[in-house]
């Protein structure tokens, strides 16, 4: 391949010495034409008019006879002719080297690509050969190190007494190794803390959560105590109490503790006991929905937004208790959950696993009618 960039580059510079040998003569014609030929014409131009005023051999100007001023004349008269072809030769196409040029700068513009085309070759040759030269440096290298860390094995070979002991050693330690595996994987931060976050998130799915759809409970006591929420869509992580509203709050911590709950329940399946009561109580989780003014829904008067907020409330109450429902059965009715609860019957209608056990109600004002948690005897 360099032979044929010797040679290639030998037939450019032949090239473009003939292409520079056209310009020069190209150059050459123009300034003979240019400084020669229209000055020869221009002090020939009187011979005709000499040579029509007698047409003999009388001088013009002395009407002397003689035969070698006539005969300079048509001398001069022929040269004037050949000079006045040569400039009518110079006006046309066949006079020109126009072509001749360009054929030459088309051959030494294809020469240049095939010179480029086999540098480009040449460049890819010398890459793979400095490639397999590394590789043959890496090689000897290794090889050098090994017959070095052979050299050294053979100074330092133990005894037959140090093997057996280094092979004790190696075997304790895959046992120690294993026994940390298996511990890892059965206390795997990480893991319980991913499988807490999908417990809660069951609860998240059902409670009326702004944005549930991509919000996920973090839990990890080693970087806060507080419950932190992940955008599952941007990945930001804020702190509970940076987001929303006292609903948002307290259903967030009603989804993290039915979460936790069947978390601990779910331990024994994994070999695991469980340390978690069987109850579960709950104290008055629709406050935040105002449900003292539900009764008012029936109400002819009312206004029509305050009735779709009642009716919004509800709904958002009984979602509350279906996801308690949907704990239960979940857990396989571990745990039992008892609400301490304001709203009325129709807060949860006809849900699953939901049983009214008493309506505490009554006054200090209407001893006869008083049912509240607390008898009023207690009071003295």
């Amino acid at each position: 391949m360099d032979n044929d960039r010797i040679l290639f580059t030998r037939e450019l510079d032949e090239l473009r010495v003939g292409l520079q040998k056209i310009q020069q003569f190209d150059r050459s014609k123009g300034e003979y034409i240019a400084n020669v030929s229209l000055e020869l014409d221009k002090r020939l131009k009187p011979v005709d008019w000499l040579l029509q005023q007698k047409g003999t051999n009388v001088c013009p100007f002395c009407d002397s006879v003689s035969e070698k001023a006539i005969d300079t004349l048509l001398n001069l008269q022929n040269e004037r002719q050949k000079n006045l072809k040569v400039l009518e030769a110079s006006r046309s196409d066949s006079f020109s080297f126009e072509k001749e040029k360009g054929d030459y700068k088309e051959k030494i513009k294809a020469k240049e690509r095939d010179i480029i085309k086999i540098d480009a070759n040449i460049q890819i040759l010398r890459n793979e050969d400095h490639k397999n030269y590394k590789k043959f440096q890496d090689i000897f290298e290794f090889s050098g190190k090994i017959e070095h860390v052979l050299d050294n094995l053979e100074k330092i070979s133990p005894s037959a007494n140090l093997a057996t002991e280094l092979e004790e050693l190696a075997t304790k330690l895959a046992r120690k190794r294993k026994t940390l595996k298996d511990l890892k994987e059965k206390f795997d931060k990480e893991y319980c803390f991913k499988k807490v976050s999908d417990a809660i998130a069951n609860y998240v799915k059902i409670l009326p959560i702004e944005n549930r759809a991509q919000r996920r409970v973090l839990l990890d006591p080693d970087v806060s105590v507080g419950i932190r929420i992940e955008d599952t869509r941007t990945k930001s992580i804020n702190f509970l109490y940076k987001l929303g509203s006292g609903a948002n709050h307290m259903c967030f911590h009603l989804a993290t503790m039915l979460g936790l709950y069947e978390y601990f329940l779910n331990l024994p399946s994994s070999g695991k006991k469980k340390y978690i009561p069987s109850l579960l109580v709950l104290d008055q989780p629709s406050q935040v929905y105002f449900p003292e003014d539900f009764k008012d829904l029936g109400k002819d008067n009312i206004d029509i937004d305050k009735k779709e907020k009642i009716s919004e409330d509800i709904q958002n109450t009984s979602l509350i208790f279906e996801a308690c429902s949907r704990f239960m059965e979940r857990s396989d009715f571990q745990t039992q959950i008892i609400i301490l609860e304001h709203a009325s019957k129709s807060t949860w209608g006809d849900a699953p696993n939901i049983n009214l056990v008493e309506a505490w109600r009554g006054t200090f004002k209407e001893p006869d009618s008083f049912n509240a948690l607390i008898p009023r005897s207690w009071f003295g």
